[in-house]
This record gives structure tokens, C-alpha cells and sequence, in this order.
């Protein structure tokens, strides 16, 4: 009889449906900005925000339920991160560009960081790392560019992230896949 734990991890392991969902989305979200770049401020930050709520529900949902590969406190701290910056963004749509700009970065690079430590720190349960560590890395590089270059312009920044979002969704889209693959071959196993 298997012990509780290798059941919860199984569980995790064979989730890989939560990251697809992440990555449609990001990815819908990047191709509609890019679709349409005169999107305004306003528009801007609802939809960030709207992406930002969805992410933790996202998350909330592999936390409570156990079907994610990530530990619960990095999906509770996504969570936290996402509803605090969906939040403001939704109750203070007309704040000023900067402060947009700054609202994202902060969000970007909490999130990077996660990832990139969960990643690192469970390398030896986690099934193929990469993926999370380049969603992660992704994160913190736009984080970046919005620090040093807040005063680009909101259409620059808001290809930024749409490119952002397009190469996080498609991480994400191959994060699941892969996690998908990994279920079918120990599926095959143990036919």
C-alpha cells in the first residue's frame, strides 16, 4: 500500500491541466494586445487586472485542491501577489502610467521569484524544471525592463507585455504537455 505522501505527489504530478489553463489564457491576453495596441490605460489595467484575478484563482484552486506540482505556500503566495495587484488595479483603473508600469513590475517580479524557487527547490520531486524556471525568468525580465524603463510609453510597455504574456502562455502550454507526457509514459509503464 502506497503511503500518503506519494499519493498527494501523484495527485500533483498528473495536474497538468492548471498550467494549460495559465498559458491559454496568457496567451489569449498577449495576442489581443498585440491585436489591439491602442488599447488605453484604463483598458490596460482591467485587463491586467482580470489576468492578475483569474492567475489566483488559478492557483488558489491547485492549492486547495492539491493538483499542482508547485508546494502549497508558493501557490498561496501567488495568490496573495495576484489579488493584491489585481485589486488595486481594479479599484484604481485611472492611476497614472507610471504607476501602472510599477503595479506590473512589482507583480512580475514577485511572481518570478516564486517560481524560480520552487523550481530550484524542488528539483528533485518536481517533473522537468525548466519550464517553470523559464516562465520564472520571464517574469523577472519584464519586471526589469518595466524598473529601468517606466517611462517608455504605455504602448511600448504594453507590447512588452503582450510578448510577455504570449511567451509565458507558451511556457506554460509546454509545462503541461510535458507534464501530460510524463502521465502517458507511466501510464504506458505500467501496462
Amino acid at each position: 500500500m502506497r503511503s500518503r505522501r506519494t499519493k498527494v505527489q501523484e495527485k500533483r504530478d498528473r495536474n497538468w491541466i492548471l498550467p494549460m489553463v495559465r498559458g491559454v489564457i496568457a496567451v489569449a491576453i498577449g495576442l489581443a494586445t498585440m491585436v489591439w495596441p491602442e488599447v488605453t490605460l484604463r483598458v490596460f489595467t482591467v485587463a491586467f487586472a482580470v489576468f492578475a484575478l483569474i492567475e489566483a484563482a488559478v492557483a488558489l484552486y491547485g492549492a486547495l485542491t492539491g493538483g499542482s506540482q508547485e508546494p502549497r505556500w508558493a501557490q498561496y503566495a501567488h495568490v496573495a501577489v495576484s489579488v493584491a495587484a489585481g485589486l488595486i488595479a481594479l479599484l484604481w483603473p485611472g492611476i497614472t502610467s507610471i504607476a501602472a508600469v510599477w503595479l506590473v513590475a512589482v507583480w512580475a517580479l514577485a511572481r518570478g521569484l516564486i517560481d524560480v524557487v520552487v523550481a530550484i527547490r524542488g528539483r528533485t520531486r518536481l517533473v522537468r524544471t525548466w519550464p517553470l524556471i523559464t516562465a520564472g525568468l520571464l517574469s523577472v525580465a519584464l519586471a526589469v525592463a518595466y524598473f529601468l524603463f517606466p517611462q517608455s510609453g504605455v504602448l511600448a510597455l504594453l507590447w512588452m507585455l503582450a510578448i510577455y504574456a504570449v511567451l509565458f502562455g507558451v511556457v506554460q502550454i509546454s509545462r503541461s504537455l510535458t507534464l501530460r507526457s510524463v502521465l502517458r509514459q507511466e501510464r504506458s509503464a505500467r501496462s
